[in-house]
């Protein structure tokens, strides 16, 4: 099972290369000739984070080919996990931070799509947050209350932080909403009046429900984000008390996965390899009754209709069968199966001379998908293969040929999702299903608006 938590683990560094290089290449199109100079190292330095990454290929595959064991495997692991991987994700942290002061620094429409569809104003019984999107390049991010940015209404705003290495990266989007569920988990009263309602014998901090909301609101791809992001960054707080809840959530909501269930077996065992900078906290240990009763509150506060729910799951893997034929995901094929319906027309037609057909008939209509059920198909469809992709790179391609195979890969996967975001609304908006009502606020603020955030940010 490690393996293929190496395998994934892996990916996820090239993916951010890839995305690095990409933002580089957009930089050097609007630079001015001052910069050039810049962008070209940025360029060079990426090129040699590329080959330094590639250049582990021989440890990670006696790991995927089973030509290790023992002491020696266990060695391997702990360098790959500890010290060879960290080191690419430092390297790219640093990079990025150079490439913030030049780049453009734009967010995709689709983002703003996906974060729109999501109706969080309603989650706050009419207080109608204000949720601004703001790239930065640290991995860190923080939400200020600015009642600057909704100038005509007295309410609050949260800065939602992106990395610059997520914003044209669809299967990044699952982390758009952390910052708003921070502040959503922290301010309000409905929330904390149940956890005191729960009688844990300990003050549960609310903000690590966070991501229980996420899943929620998310499905069952922002588990598997969470836990890599969590594997590649270091571990968030109190990742071996929520991971778990998570998991039990996945189980309770309806999303049942094997390569969730595998990416949650392996993790104990990565453990043992990695200095997590987390100890067990044995005031906040959690039974699985408390879980349920955690997991109970969640469904309480974010209800089906807002929720995404075993039915948007069962349409998602539906759009996931498609993925594999490299076409656009931006409708649903019918739930019905074919056979069924022939026999209970061919019923109906024989026993009533007046049936009309036609509304049976309408079963057979695709319907657009949501944003996030693209998301999910895209997201699951890439844990499930990643671990192919990475051992026919690296035991049957040589350096470049592996790498262009992954960008190939990377790229085209990201461009089918973004398109299919898009193409989905168009078909929305003609079906006559595009919501109605207040929408999530995206974006909006003023330059100057946005010069003072970014300050205030840099300066915290």
């Amino acid at each position: 099972m490690l393996k293929l938590v190496l395998s994934r683990l892996f990916f996820e560094i090239v993916e951010d290369i890839v995305a690095l290089d990409q933002r580089l290449a957009q930089a050097r199109q609007h630079v001015d000739a001052s910069q050039q100079v810049v962008v070209d190292y940025l360029l060079a330095q990426v090129d040699q984070l590329r080959q330094d990454t590639l250049s582990h290929r021989q440890a990670l595959v006696s790991v995927l080919e089973d030509t290790v064991a023992g002491d020696e495997l266990e060695t391997v692991i702990y360098g790959l996990l500890s010290e060879q991987l960290p080191t690419a994700v430092d390297r790219l942290h640093q990079l990025t931070q150079l490439l913030y002061q030049m780049d453009s620094r734009q967010i995709q429409s689709e983002a703003n799509q996906v974060l729109g569809s999501l109706n969080l104003n309603r989650l706050m019984a009419g207080d109608n947050p204000g949720v601004v999107l703001m790239p930065v390049a640290s991995r860190e991010g923080v939400y200020l209350e600015d009642r600057h940015q909704l100038r005509h209404e007295e309410t609050w705003a949260v800065v939602q932080d992106v990395p610059l290495l997520s914003l044209n990266n669809p299967l990044h989007w699952f982390g758009l909403t952390d910052y708003f569920m921070q502040a959503f988990s922290t301010r309000t009263v409905q929330v904390a009046s149940l956890i005191e309602e729960l009688q844990l014998g300990f003050e549960l901090p609310l903000d690590m429900l966070c991501p229980l909301f996420n899943l929620r609101l998310l499905g069952p791809s922002y588990y598997a984000h969470y836990v890599l992001q969590s594997l590649k960054e270091g571990y968030q707080p109190w990742f071996w008390i929520v991971e778990p809840t998570l998991f039990q959530g996945l189980n309770r909501f309806g999303f049942v996965n094997k390569d969730l269930v595998i990416l949650h077996q392996s993790l104990e065992k990565a453990r043992a390899f990695v200095e997590d900078g987390t100890e067990d906290n044995d005031e906040l240990k959690l039974s699985d009754k408390d879980r349920e009763a955690l997991l109970g509150i969640v469904e309480k506060i974010i209800p089906d209709i807002l929720a995404f729910v075993e039915k948007h799951y069962q349409r998602a893997q539906l759009l996931g069968d498609r993925l594999e034929q490299g076409v656009l995901i931006s409708a649903v094929p019918m739930m019905v199966n074919p056979s069924q319906l022939h026999d209970t027309l061919v019923q109906q037609l024989a026993s009533d001379e007046s049936f009309s057909m036609y509304p049976l008939l309408a079963s057979l209509k695709e319907s657009p998908a949501k944003p996030v059920e693209i998301l999910n198909a895209g997201f699951l469809y890439k844990l499930e293969k990643t671990p192919l992709w990475v051992r026919y790179a690296l035991t049957e391609l040589d350096d470049d040929e592996a790498w262009t195979f992954f960008t190939d890969k990377i790229l085209s996967l990201q461009n089918v999702l973004a398109k299919s975001i898009e193409t989905a609304r168009v078909f929305e908006v003609l079906d006559g299903q595009a919501p109605d009502g207040p929408q999530t606020r995206v974006g909006g603020p003023s330059l100057k608006t946005l010069r003072q955030t970014e300050t205030e940010l840099a300066r915290l």
